[in-house]
């Protein structure tokens, strides 16, 4: 069986180790990840195998590192989620422009709109090197239907602000 633990807490040395025992002393096997850490907080999300009766001792042992501050969860994965009804192709896609509020939503609502599905996300702001002004990146991989026109896909990102840039590679 699969689950994904999640984690999240103040950030502290030997904190992933302490979680790579705790999967392995379930019987688990860590199968792929995503972690960072934000403003002073370590989070992330673990993709695990394990056999389904080692299940309650894993979420008993996660226990121990919530005694240290670190919140966890675990929740089955749905191994089905991967069926797509149309056939998908995936695209990379970057965006840098100006930082303000509601940027992530835009950008995702005109992303769904063309049947597009987030598949992995990263963003952040930075202080631009000459103006000091906010800059917003994103780097994200994205599904779309394989008869979906990419340029235009581009254009209408491209056109939700005038200092928008944009680029989309078919991977």
């Amino acid at each position: 069986m699969h689950v994904i633990v999640s984690i999240i807490g103040p950030d502290r040395k030997g904190l992933v180790e302490n979680l790579a025992s705790v999967i392995r002393h379930a019987s688990g096997n860590w199968e792929g990840s995503r972690m960072i850490r934000l403003a002073g907080q370590f989070s992330g999300m673990v993709q695990v195998s394990l056999p389904p009766e080692s299940l309650s001792e894993l979420e008993s042992s996660l226990s121990t590192l919530e005694e240290v501050g670190l919140k966890t969860s675990v929740v089955r994965a749905n191994e089905t989620a991967d069926l797509v009804n149309e056939p998908m192709r995936t695209i990379l896609l970057e965006v840098v422009g100006s930082d303000r509020q509601g940027i992530v939503s835009e950008i995702s609502k005109t992303l769904a709109a063309q049947g597009a599905g987030i598949v992995e996300l990263a963003t952040d702001c930075t202080d631009a090197p000459m103006s000091g002004e906010r800059l917003f990146k994103t780097h994200a991989r994205i599904e779309i239907p394989q008869d979906a026109n990419v340029e235009a896909l581009c254009n209408l990102v491209e056109s939700i602000s005038d200092d928008l840039m944009v680029d989309l590679n078919v991977e």
